[in-house]
């Protein structure tokens, strides 16, 4: 009997980094994340796998005044790879990494240096990145952890991926209204074709 695969067989092994979030969940992740968010403007990155969905939704949902930046990690931008993106500051980074463990936890520690010192980094993932054993557990810095519904990604072509969203402020203080959020994000597009 085969072990538990999260929806992935061995033929899409290759291609696990491809996985998309439909615009509806998009938009309705970042509004159900925005006590996190709402008092921030400036500098936004989407440091996310794909077409930057997430940081479409979330754009729209901040001031129209804050500077947007798309780093595709699947895609060198401008030749440049996300670990060797340095010097410029964020008051906002949303990512939807390759789904691959071994580069996921590089990006996040290096999504944290490149945050500005009152920023909040948003980071989808698998939830077997976040629990794979205490020393995995003792190298991720966030403060609040978000569960998304178990088939979010079945237009995508992954209907059994247990997903969330780790949430990092750099100054180490979450609003009082992102506090009182409940650890799962309704969706209403769940299980719906593409």
């Amino acid at each position: 009997m085969n072990g538990r695969t999260g929806g992935i067989t061995n033929s899409d092994r290759d291609h696990e980094q491809n996985i998309f979030i439909h615009p509806e969940n998009a938009k309705e992740i970042v509004e159900y994340l925005s006590p996190h968010y709402k008092y921030i403007s400036g500098e936004i990155l989407d440091a996310c796998a794909g077409d930057g969905t997430l940081g479409k939704a979330l754009l729209n949902s901040v001031c129209s005044s804050s500077r947007f930046w798309n780093l595709d990690l699947i895609e060198k931008t401008n030749g440049q790879d996300i670990l060797e993106h340095n010097g410029k500051k964020y008051d906002i980074i949303i990512c939807n990494p390759p789904w691959k463990l071994k580069i996921a936890l590089p990006i996040y520690n290096h999504l944290l240096t490149l945050l500005s010192d009152d920023g909040v980094l948003f980071f989808l993932i698998n939830n077997v990145f976040a629990y794979q054993g205490p020393d995995r557990a003792k190298e991720l810095l966030y403060q609040k952890y978000y569960f998304l519904p178990r088939y979010i990604f079945k237009p995508a072509g992954r209907p059994l991926l247990d997903c969330g969203i780790m949430v990092y402020h750099a100054n180490n203080r979450i609003p009082c209204e992102a506090s009182l959020l409940r650890p799962f994000i309704p969706l209403s597009r769940i299980n719906k074709e593409k």
